[in-house]
């Protein structure tokens, strides 16, 4: 626990400004998992986002023809980059409201079935799944905001999409949406590889 405290720290204070400093991203967004989550955990630490102007931006700053600099921080050493994925994604802001340090944000990582088309499934959450959940956060007190991250659908990655709700709740679970229905997404998707989190803003 203590090593992952100082990870987090250091993350914070170091790695985000020095990614700032290089990148001058348009947003950027940390989310921290909590590693003592026995009821819902992905085995991943954080998650970061990053908002870019267009491709030349990124490949510029962290891409394919990013300077040197930005490993000068050696955040290469301690993070495991096989263990995750990056993600290229188009952002979907359903209900959008005030996050804080202490707001709890659920992240789902979503893969699709072997048998299911990408385009359908597309298509279904966002003519029916993203409605269910919508009416959800919109009766449910302690909801805040819902996001949803479409994954570039160009190439087969690890991940289709992730759903990001975020709850002014401690212990929050999807389970807590009022008025959620199900809908059927479960039967188009595999298991879901899920998170329980804080998130940090380093530029909004």
């Amino acid at each position: 626990m203590l090593k992952w405290r100082a990870t987090v720290i250091w993350q914070e204070h170091v790695h985000a400004p020095h990614v700032v400093k290089i990148a001058k991203l348009e947003r950027y967004r940390v989310t921290f998992f909590d590693p003592q989550d026995t009821h819902i955990d992905s085995g991943l630490d954080g998650m970061a986002e990053l908002w870019f102007r267009d491709k030349c931006h990124f490949d510029t700053t962290v891409g394919r023809e990013a300077a040197l600099e930005i490993l000068a921080d050696r955040f290469n050493e301690y993070a495991d980059m096989g263990k995750g994925a990056w993600l290229s994604v188009t952002e979907h802001v359903n209900v959008d409201g005030h996050t804080y340090r202490d707001t709890t944000k659920l992240v789902y990582f979503v893969k699709r079935r072997s048998e299911i088309d990408r385009s359908h499934l597309d298509k279904y959450r966002l003519d029916v799944h993203i409605a269910n959940v919508v009416a959800g956060i919109n009766s449910t007190p302690s909801a805040v905001r819902y996001r949803l991250d479409l994954v570039n659908p160009k190439r087969n990655m690890a991940y289709d999409s992730i759903g990001q709700p975020a709850f002014d709740s401690t212990d929050a679970r999807f389970d807590d949406l009022q008025c959620f229905e199900p809908d059927g997404f479960g039967e188009l998707v595999s298991p879901l590889l899920a998170s329980r989190g804080h998130e940090l803003c380093i530029v909004d």
